[in-house]
């Protein structure tokens, strides 16, 4: 799982961008999902420099000395909205992300270090819920474990997604 994390850099897992950005207003404590001003759009609040900063990672084509040079990037003022297509998930399904991005945002470190420390914490929860799952199923215990190692499921449980706590 440790190996996903670093091995697949930021924004490349599908819609990593987007869950990012929502796990981001998480963190600030926008609870809710925010909608824009016309009623059209679901998105986040967030600061000028973390659309800037993270931007340039489109995704599957992210290097890592971008990675390494966006470290450079922190929290800032104003806020403003920005639409993203993951507004819509429940803020339950976040909350690893949540408790790893705030973290790492109160430790003042950069906007994708905090990401990382984010999809870190994701993952160790995976892994604690398959343990207990597996654990205390009574049947096809090898099953369920040779479905978490499936390759879409580690990168599921490693990336900014929903999908692998879900």
């Amino acid at each position: 799982g440790t190996l996903y994390v670093l091995a697949i850099p930021l924004s490349c897992a599908p819609d990593e961008i987007s869950h990012f950005f929502h796990v981001y207003e998480i963190s600030d404590g926008y609870l809710s999902t925010t909608v824009s001003d016309n009623g059209l759009f679901t998105g986040s609040i967030q600061p000028d420099n973390l659309q800037y900063s993270v931007s340039h990672l489109v995704q599957g084509k992210v290097k890592y000395y971008q990675l390494i040079e966006n470290l450079k990037y922190y929290d800032v003022e104003p806020e403003n909205f920005a639409a993203n297509s993951a507004g819509g998930y429940s803020i339950m399904s976040y909350l690893p992300h949540t408790i790893g991005m705030f973290i790492g945002k109160t430790l003042n470190l950069p906007i994708v270090a905090s990401a990382y420390m984010a999809k870190t914490f994701h993952l160790v929860a995976c892994i604690l819920m398959l343990y207990f799952c597996i654990k205390f199923i009574p049947f096809l215990k090898f099953f369920v474990f040779f479905l978490a190692l499936l390759p879409i499921s580690m990168q599921s449980m490693a990336s900014l997604s929903a999908d692998g706590f879900l």
